[in-house]
């Protein structure tokens, strides 16, 4: 239910489930009830992992330069 989006390039290697966006990267999570989690940074790397369904879903995020986290109610910067 996530949606990632990259001004410069995507890089995504199957076999190991790591995803990298670059460049005006963003990660938008929709919230229950209303609203959205938002994160932004030059770079941004996932990393998904294999559930007992067989669904890959998603396991962490690593996000790298002008990092800003913005949830309906907060707002914070960061550099990593």
């Amino acid at each position: 239910d996530q949606t990632v989006t990259a001004r410069d390039q995507f890089e995504y290697w199957v076999e190991e489930g790591r995803l990298n966006a670059l460049g005006e990267a963003k990660v938008v999570r929709p919230k229950q009830g209303g609203g959205n989690d938002t994160l932004e940074a030059d770079k941004i790397s996932a990393l998904m992992k294999d559930g007992r369904d067989g669904k890959r879903t998603l396991h962490s995020l690593e996000a790298v330069g002008n990092v800003v986290i913005t949830s309906p109610t907060e707002k914070i910067t960061g550099a990593y």
